[in-house]
């Protein structure tokens, strides 16, 4: 037999807690994430690519792994992205309430994945690399008619990593590794704007309809385009 006692307060924070976790919504960065970065960690979908070291690719999945190249080696790769999208209309409104009227035509949008990386092992405990490739980057386009063109019409991130890595055999069983990154990234945003239902909600459609500014009649251009390193 179990018994589990609690103070009210104990309870307060444990109910709480699963409350907040319950709550939480799951974080989309990694939908930009690209995991392939050469032939052989495609081949198997990139399992135990962080214990293998069977390349210079190791620069990216555990730098420590260079120390397990014996020869040079530069390693190019190339892979490349479609990632297919289906969406289906809940009942989307515009500002004003209104249904917006539109399709649900997308273009399923083909990147490329270039990648670069190169391994030399100074002498038997020191080994070097370099890695150039995209860790980030996707593309998702819409109609210009889509139903949903007021949140979003297209969106792509272009990010470039340069990764500079060192690795030191301490013993035969044990290396350490490290990588400096750097990386530039490029976002691009667009979406259409819904001038006539702005109008509508702040000084009424009385004011608004006999200028031309209906709800979806009169639509502007939305646009973000920002880089960095």
């Amino acid at each position: 037999m179990c018994t589990l006692g609690a103070r009210p307060f104990d309870l307060l924070a444990v109910a709480v807690a699963i409350g907040t976790a319950l709550l939480g919504r799951p974080a989309g960065a990694a939908g930009f994430l690209n995991l392939e970065q050469s032939a052989s960690a495609g081949s198997v979908s990139t399992a135990g690519e962080t214990a293998v070291a069977e390349d210079a690719g190791t620069v990216f999945y555990n730098p420590a792994g260079l120390a397990r190249l014996d020869d040079p080696q530069l390693l190019v790769a190339t892979g490349v992205g479609v990632h297919p999208i289906a969406f289906a209309d809940g009942g989307t409104r515009d500002a004003a309430g209104t249904p917006v009227r539109g399709n649900d035509a997308s273009d399923n949008h083909v990147f490329v994945l270039p990648s670069l990386f190169a391994a030399v092992p100074v002498d038997d405990r020191l080994h070097l690399g370099l890695g150039v490739y995209a860790p980030f980057g996707q593309a998702t386009r819409w109609d210009e008619g889509w139903v949903g063109r007021y949140q979003v019409q297209q969106i792509k991130l272009t990010t470039v990593e340069a990764s500079p890595s060192a690795a030191y055999r301490l013993t035969d069983r044990l290396s350490i590794g490290g990588s400096v990154d750097v990386q530039y990234a490029h976002l691009q945003r667009s979406a259409a704007l819904d001038f006539g239902s702005l109008c509508t909600v702040a000084v009424g459609a009385g004011l608004c309809a006999p200028i031309g500014l209906s709800p979806q009649s009169a639509d502007g251009h939305l646009a973000v385009d920002g880089s960095d390193w």
